[in-house]
């Protein structure tokens, strides 16, 4: 349902002369707008001196992005910034081009264009000091990731240190002049389930407020909305003082999955089984002459994410680096990224209840669909050695 109140291209409409072109080309670049222009949107207000944040990947992502703001909104390249003169202290971020048109009646607008390491909406969870600023606005939606503490509280929780910040202490009293009230550590008795702070996050969960936008003459992006509504995270105690919260959100690549997608860590250990089993599937497919010079180690190793990042690195950085690498793809190649929302939702459910309920459903089966019933009984013939080990191993232990 769209809402005529939180109208996005009226807000656009200082910045751009075209915001249908501005949000087609955030469809084709998967750029997305967060910073204070989001807080703009959702509350409504209006700040005079306002810039327009705009994060895409860094490459011909970011390239395309600021040819269009100089060959078709008329701005040009004021600025480049970059470690370490960069202004956001956020490791993900690359670049910072600024772009500025003058204006005859109107005051002269500035637009930043960020460019990212990996996916945006990755820095953007990992990188803001406040929670408060944790919005995202997409092609064709809004989210608030933290909607009652912002907007209904008017909370905001911190994301870094800044006791002797000199960056973050000057964006803190901004926006505790503003009305909003910025604190620490959630109290342990202030804690709810409704509560937008919990361990484990989506992005277009219950606790996110969504605004869709008017696509009618926008051109539709080419990536499902399923891809950015699925982006994951954490959230945890930033220090050993708990005087603030860290969010942790880090990438998973497949080859079993068209687009890049950022996880919390219960939700990676699920996923990682379900597409090493994909994987594998299709490398049987393959013809014998296309298959990757070491196809039999993959198939010998157990389903994990291990087949998906390199697990001899330790920390989060471990999960980055594929086992799978970048292994040749035919055109029967199928990619399984429309499955994600099953899969999370089966991922969800706590107990042996999880693997009873059919996560694919009736789908659609190609003549190329490969069968694997002739492989049951020496599935089972290894359920039962496993079985028999693991009970042996019981009464030893007894």
């Amino acid at each position: 349902m769209l809402c005529s109140r939180w109208n996005i291209d009226k807000l656009l409409r200082r910045f751009v002369k075209s915001p249908t072109n501005l949000r087609s080309q955030m469809g084709r670049t998967g750029a997305l707008i967060s910073g204070s222009l989001a807080i703009q949107f959702f509350e409504r207000c209006y700040w005079p001196s306002s810039d327009l944040d705009i994060f895409v990947k860094d490459g011909d992502d970011s390239k395309s992005l600021g040819q269009y703001l100089v060959s078709s909104e008329g701005y040009r390249l004021k600025e480049i910034k970059g470690p370490p003169t960069i202004d956001y202290v956020m490791s993900k971020v690359v670049t910072i081009r600024k772009y500025t048109r003058l204006a005859l009646h109107a005051p002269d607008t500035e637009i930043h264009v960020i460019s990212t390491t990996d996916i945006p909406v990755q820095a953007i969870l990992g990188g803001f000091y406040t929670t408060l600023v944790v919005n995202i606005i997409s092609w064709n939606r809004a989210y608030s990731i933290f909607a009652l503490t912002t907007f209904v509280q008017y909370r905001g929780y911190l994301l870094k240190e800044t006791k002797e910040n000199d960056y973050f202490v000057p964006l803190v009293t901004k926006y505790t002049r503003r009305g909003w009230d910025i604190r620490g550590i959630l109290a342990r008795q202030d804690h709810r389930i409704n509560h937008p702070i919990q361990q484990h996050r989506r992005l277009a969960d219950k606790y996110t407020w969504r605004i869709s936008f008017d696509v009618s003459k926008v051109e539709w992006s080419q990536t499902p909305d399923s891809v950015l509504e699925h982006a994951c995270f954490d959230i945890h105690d930033g220090d050993a003082d708990h005087e603030y919260y860290g969010i942790g959100a880090f990438t998973f690549k497949s080859p079993a999955l068209r687009f890049t997608y950022t996880y919390h860590y219960s939700w990676c250990q699920y996923l990682g089984v379900k597409v090493s089993q994909m994987v594998k599937g299709e490398l049987r497919k393959m013809k014998p002459e296309d298959r990757p010079p070491n196809y039999q180690f993959f198939l010998d190793r157990p389903d994990d994410l291990r087949l998906h990042h390199q697990s001899t690195i330790s920390g989060p950085e471990r999960y980055h680096r594929p086992v799978f690498g970048d292994i040749y793809r035919p055109g029967t190649w199928t990619y399984w990224d429309s499955e994600i929302p099953q899969w999370y939702e089966a991922s969800t459910i706590s107990g042996p209840e999880r693997y009873y309920r059919p996560v694919f459903g009736d789908i659609y089966r190609p003549g190329t669909w490969t069968y694997w019933d002739s492989e049951i009984p020496q599935w089972y013939e290894a359920w039962e050695k496993e079985h028999a080990s693991a009970s042996s191993t019981q009464m030893e232990n007894t």
